[in-house]
């Protein structure tokens, strides 16, 4: 249920960046994957059972409708940055302050614009998702506070770009760890307070509202030259900005967005209670593909480094080893997946067995690994342009796959939806083009990669699923044992793909 604001990329960044000191590495601790994977499963039945089936699907409703509303927004975003970046490049202070205030009006505009539908079709919407009358006024409050914080955290963007820009990164990193930091204390506050939905909204406001603040603090530190004024109006750089932004938003695709659809297809077809289930999936999913990006940063780093200049020999072996390293951690966190998505969950949530759900994750997963990989190849490059039109293309596929599958399949057909579209469209142009561009084969690239994962996670998976099915599991010591069974069985087969790789590692020059 957390909003995250859009996750900028230092690696074109043209200025020094200083060392962070012990605070500022402390708070951007709070601000990893893995932080936010361990929160998550602890909040998310704490949370679940304070707020209830209805009010906690009202809430990931309200996020997930948030984030399709902010997709263009992120666009907008990326592009106060790059002409920041261009700005400083040249030392063009005039040019920088102009596209910092610009950026700002342009992004509070689109944010109003977004929170005034929110806010005038709140009662609409509510009614839309059947909630009974009794909390119905509550959820129309969250509503409306949610569309004023999508407007707040739009505005507060463009300090962000700025603060990056002027090549501020350990201080960005720490504003952007305090913040993760108080979401989740207000968590753990409505978890143990049992506050109301209305409540909730206001204190998530109020976050938006210290965070723009700290960025302006942040950005002060960058010195005057980069705090505008009203003599900055520009509306020629305001079109610009315009232009420019449109076009990248209709070239830019975030990544798993489609879950975002299909919660809010769920919560109006089937109601919220449904769709609740399917966003904890969902966060479960996006979690387990950050941490493995993470997990394994000491090869992603060395993307920084790529371009065209780069010999394709080195490209490709990191492409490999990197596609390695995110499925070996995928294929952990796929075992554990395979304990909560099954009896766990449902305990924990109070709903039946999702197993088709947790088979459905387990089987995204691998080519969800895949086309991160690729993309993050593919943008490195500069190749991200060939991304937009089957970006687009895979969520009006999903949305047209969800409604016809929902109805005869409920939660697993709406996971099969996400899971189809994604394979059709980008999970497979995306690595077909970045083997083009490293003139591999992708069919050879996909079998020698995929095949390890198949080796090392299904056995363990189906152990889990069997183990995890044959009774509830009630406490935290059958938990563990359950879970040490599982990696017993995740070690036994990653040392038979280990072995395997191995032997064919002379064969192939992998």
């Amino acid at each position: 249920m957390i909003l995250t604001p859009p996750l900028l990329d230092a690696t074109t960044l043209p200025l020094p960046m200083r060392p962070a000191t012990l605070s500022e590495r402390l708070l951007a601790f709070f601000d990893t994957a893995a932080v936010r994977l361990v929160a998550f499963a602890v909040l998310t039945p704490l949370l679940w059972t304070v707020l209830g089936d209805t009010r906690f699907g009202v809430v990931v409703t309200a996020t997930a409708l948030a984030s399709l509303l902010e997709w263009p927004l992120r666009a907008f975003s990326a592009t106060v940055t790059r002409m920041l970046l261009a700005a400083v490049r040249v030392d063009d202070t005039v040019r920088l302050r102009r596209v910092v205030l610009m950026g700002w009006l342009l992004l509070s505009a689109l944010g109003l614009a977004m929170a005034a539908v929110l806010t005038l079709r709140a009662d609409a919407l509510v009614a839309a998702l059947g909630i009974e009358p009794a909390i119905a006024a509550d959820a129309t409050a969250y509503v409306m506070l949610t569309g004023l914080r999508l407007a707040a955290q739009a505005s507060m963007s463009a300090w962000q770009s700025a603060v990056l820009s002027a090549g501020l990164a350990s201080e960005l990193s720490a504003v952007r760890g305090a913040r993760t930091l108080l979401e989740v204390l207000v968590c753990f506050a409505v978890a143990m307070g049992g506050l109301s939905l209305r409540t909730l909204g206001v204190l998530e406001l109020l976050i938006v509202g210290a965070w723009g603040v700290a960025l302006l603090l942040a950005l002060r530190q960058a010195g005057p030259g980069w705090l505008p004024t009203l003599d900055d109006l520009d509306l020629r750089t305001g079109r610009t900005l315009y232009a420019h932004g449109a076009l990248e938003a209709t070239q830019s695709t975030p990544f798993l967005l489609t879950f975002d659809v299909a919660v809010v297809v769920v919560a109006l077809v089937h109601g919220v209670e449904l769709a609740a289930v399917l966003a904890v999936a969902a966060g479960a999913c996006r979690l387990m593909a950050g941490t493995s990006l993470q997990l394994g940063g000491v090869i992603f780093s060395r993307f920084r480094r790529l371009g065209v200049s780069t010999p394709r020999i080195e490209r490709r072996w990191l492409v490999r080893r990197g596609t390695d390293a995110a499925l070996a951690v995928v294929g952990s966190l796929t075992v554990l997946w395979g304990v909560l998505g099954t009896r766990v969950l449902a305990d924990w949530l109070d709903v039946t067995p999702p197993i088709g759900l947790g088979l459905g994750v387990a089987v995204l997963l691998p080519f969800a690994v895949t086309s991160v990989v690729a993309v993050r190849y593919l943008v490195t490059v500069g190749m991200d342009s060939h991304l937009g039109p089957v970006g687009a293309a895979e969520l009006m596929l999903a949305v047209i796959l969800c409604l016809g599958l929902i109805g005869p399949w409920g939660l697993g057909g709406a996971v099969a939806a996400i899971g189809l579209a994604h394979v059709l469209t980008i999970g497979w142009r995306a690595p077909w083009t970045m083997c083009r561009d490293l003139r591999m084969n992708p069919l050879h690239f996909a079998r020698g990669r995929l095949w390890r994962f198949a080796i090392a996670v299904l056995p363990a998976l189906l152990a889990g699923l069997a183990l995890s099915g044959l009774r509830a599991v009630r406490t935290g010591r059958e938990l563990m044992t359950v879970a040490i069974i599982c990696v017993i069985f995740h070690a036994v087969a990653a040392f038979t793909a280990w072995y395997l790789a191995a032997q064919r590692l002379g064969v192939e020059n992998d």
